[in-house]
C-alpha cells in the first residue's frame, strides 16, 4: 500500500476523497493518481493528481450550460450560462430552453429565416407582397422568399393570385366592353342596350320635368290673373 519515490521516502497510497475517484493505482514506484468524479472539477492539482474537487454549480432557471466543465481544472468549472431568448421580430419558440441547450427558435407563419446559428433561427423577416399584376410564383416558405413574376398579356392578378387570370371576353358573353382589362384588373363588361334604355329613361324624365314646369308657369299666370279681376 506504499511506494517508494526517489529519496526512498514511504509514502501512504490515497484512495481518493470527496469527489475524487482514482484513475491509476498505486505502485511500488507511485503514488494513486486521482481524477474528478462525474459531476466535479478539480480545484488542485499535485504531481499530475487531483487531490481536491468540488461538485459543479447548478445552472439557474432560464439559463443553460453551454460549455460543459473539465474534469481536471483548476480554480473553476468552466460552465457559462447563457440567457435563453423567447423569440425576436417574426421569431417563435420551437424548442424551450433546458439546463444543458438554449431556446431553438423558427420563423413565424408569413416569414422566412435569414440567419441561423446553431441549429436555431436568430433573424426572420415577413415573406415579400406580390405588387398588382403579379403572381405568386412559389410561396415563401420557412427558409425562402415568396418568388413573383409578371403576368402576361390578356391576364390580370391583383397580386394574391397564385396564377394569372384571363380577361373576360365580354363579346363571348354577348355583352359590351365597358373598359378593357389591365395586368392588374379584368375588363368590365355591361348588357347590351343598356345605353339605349338609359336614353330613354333620361328622355322620359326631361319630358315630366318640363311638363311640370310648364304646369307651374300656366298655374302662376292663371292665379295672377284672377287676383288683378278682383280689384
Amino acid at each position: 500500500g506504499t511506494y517508494m519515490n526517489q529519496r526512498n521516502m514511504f509514502c501512504v497510497c490515497v484512495s481518493g476523497g470527496p469527489g475524487l475517484r482514482v484513475k491509476k493505482s498505486c505502485t511500488k514506484k507511485s503514488d494513486t493518481v486521482c481524477e474528478p468524479q462525474e459531476g466535479f472539477y478539480c480545484t488542485d492539482v499535485k504531481d499530475h493528481s487531483c487531490v481536491r474537487a468540488q461538485k459543479h454549480r447548478d445552472c439557474e432557471k432560464g439559463q443553460y450550460i453551454k460549455l460543459k466543465g473539465w474534469f481536471i481544472l483548476m480554480h473553476t468549472d468552466r460552465y457559462m450560462f447563457c440567457v435563453c431568448v423567447s423569440g425576436g421580430p417574426g421569431l417563435r419558440v420551437k424548442r424551450s430552453c433546458t439546463k444543458k441547450s438554449d431556446t431553438v427558435c423558427e420563423p413565424q407563419e408569413g416569414f422566412y429565416c435569414t440567419d441561423v446559428k446553431d441549429d436555431s433561427c436568430v433573424r426572420a423577416q415577413k415573406h415579400r407582397d406580390c405588387e398588382k399584376g403579379q403572381y405568386i410564383k412559389l410561396k415563401g416558405t420557412s427558409s425562402a422568399d415568396t418568388e413573383c413574376s409578371p403576368c402576361t398579356d390578356g391576364t390580370f392578378s391583383d397580386g394574391t393570385f397564385t396564377q394569372c387570370q384571363p380577361h373576360t371576353q365580354c363579346e363571348s358573353l354577348n355583352q359590351t366592353l365597358v373598359n378593357p382589362g389591365t395586368s392588374s384588373t379584368d375588363a368590365e363588361c355591361e348588357e347590351k342596350g343598356k345605353d339605349l334604355l338609359i336614353g330613354i329613361i333620361v328622355v322620359i324624365l326631361s319630358l315630366i320635368l318640363a311638363g311640370a314646369a310648364v304646369f307651374y308657369v300656366f298655374c302662376w299666370r292663371k292665379n295672377k290673373i284672377n287676383k288683378g279681376k278682383i280689384r
